[in-house]
């Protein structure tokens, strides 16, 4: 079963908050709620450095790399090297390029090798010891390669990670134009030109051709793995029109629990969709009703999702970035914006006055009804679920 991490230790906040009827028609805040993505800024002498706030999951557009002499040392055929100063403008010029044209959000990772020191090779020598190996290519100098990176992107499948990555591997953006000696310092250039020949590279390969999607290289590997839904659960979102899976946000509040029968097999799932057995299935009525509660919610002005796992459906409402701002005293004071929402749609007492807190019990409260279905008693900021490759992956061992 996927279940959504209810968030705990967050604590209410002191906002007065005035509600009239959950039905009336949309309020102004709800325009508050993220809905798409901005665009970044480009500015040309910011530093677009990556960080760990970054991610976790990144494209991998570009490679530069520069050469520089260790100190004590010359750098050997330096006339046919490109300095790491080089190298670094190169892939600043690419990263600005690509967040003020092409609205993607780029950045810089920079790695610095050193291929004169001696390493630990297999097996040992004459005398008993380690054997010391060196790099053929052994002159002295440090290898600087910057990697320009293009993301924010929390899982793999993202579909917006996806287009970004078919649109990267057919560009050709002037920062890497090499017929008016641009981006020389790029290593795909490089190996190009070792082929053919440097007056004969081929230019109608776009110069982004490979690039790939890893993870933040700043992040531990255990952030990226078993975070997300497993393929079965993510098939059975696929066609969902507003499915949970394409919220943007990190987290969402979930204001709507429908349960039926726990299905594993996917054959039974599909016979849940068919219209032959969806009358007879208790998961299949939670599904439409959350679907219900969900169309009505959008046409009301909410952003709702829906979302639908082997065991229950769930309708969610916003997507957000971070849960709150941190307190002093370690807990976190919720995100305002969530905060309206869990507050509108929670069950109420009918004989509290406004602005009074109610103390009846839980029996006594009624829920808010959205299409004529009840809505749950208390909605909780939840983690917006992702597909995962490397659940795919625990699932297909198990």
């Amino acid at each position: 079963m996927t279940v959504l991490r209810p968030l705990v230790s967050i604590v209410s906040c002191t906002l007065l908050c005035a509600f009239s009827q959950w039905a009336t028609a949309a309020p102004p805040w709800m325009n508050m709620v993220p809905q798409g993505g901005k665009q970044p800024a480009s500015d040309v002498k910011a530093d677009y450095t990556l960080t760990k706030q970054n991610g976790p999951w990144l494209i991998v557009a570009a490679t530069f790399r520069g050469y520089d002499a260790k100190p004590g040392t010359q750098l050997a055929d330096a006339k046919h090297k490109q300095s790491s100063q080089e190298a670094r403008q190169q892939a600043q010029e690419l990263v600005i390029e690509l967040r003020k044209k092409y609205k993607l959000a780029a950045f810089t990772h920079n790695r610095v090798d050193d291929y004169s020191e001696r390493q630990s090779g297999n097996g040992i020598d004459r005398y008993g010891r380690p054997k010391r190996m060196k790099f053929l290519n052994d002159d002295d100098s440090l290898i600087t390669e910057v990697a320009v990176l293009v993301g924010d992107y929390s899982a793999v499948e993202d579909p917006d990670c996806q287009a970004a990555l078919k649109q990267i591997k057919v560009m050709h953006p002037d920062a890497l134009d090499v017929d008016h000696g641009k981006g020389s310092c790029l290593i795909t250039l490089g190996v190009q030109a070792a082929a053919f020949g440097k007056n004969d590279i081929r230019h109608e390969r776009a110069p982004m051709a490979k690039a790939f999607v890893s993870r933040n290289p700043l992040l531990p590997p255990e952030t990226a793995q078993n975070r997300g839904v497993d393929k079965m659960v993510a098939d059975m979102n696929r066609e969902v029109e507003f499915s949970l899976l394409k919220c943007r946000g990190k987290y969402t509040v979930q204001v709507a629990t429908f349960t039926g029968e726990v299905i594993i097999d996917q054959n039974k799932i599909q016979q849940v969709k068919s219209s032959e057995s969806a009358g007879h299935s208790r998961l299949a009525e939670a599904a439409e009703k959350a679907h219900k509660v969900t169309a009505t919610l959008r046409e009301m002005g909410y952003e709702a999702y829906e979302f639908h796992d082997r065991s229950s459906s769930i309708v969610t409402v916003g997507g957000f970035e971070s849960t709150g701002t941190p307190r002093t005293d370690g807990k976190i004071e919720i995100n305002p914006v969530a905060f309206k929402i869990i507050e509108l749609f929670k069950a109420k007492d009918p004989n509290a006055r406004p602005g009074q807190t109610s103390l009846a019990p839980t029996g006594a409260l009624q829920p808010a009804r959205v299409a004529n279905i009840s809505m749950d008693l208390q909605p909780m900021m939840v983690e917006v679920p992702r597909r995962s490759i490397s659940a795919d992956y625990s699932t297909a061992r198990d």
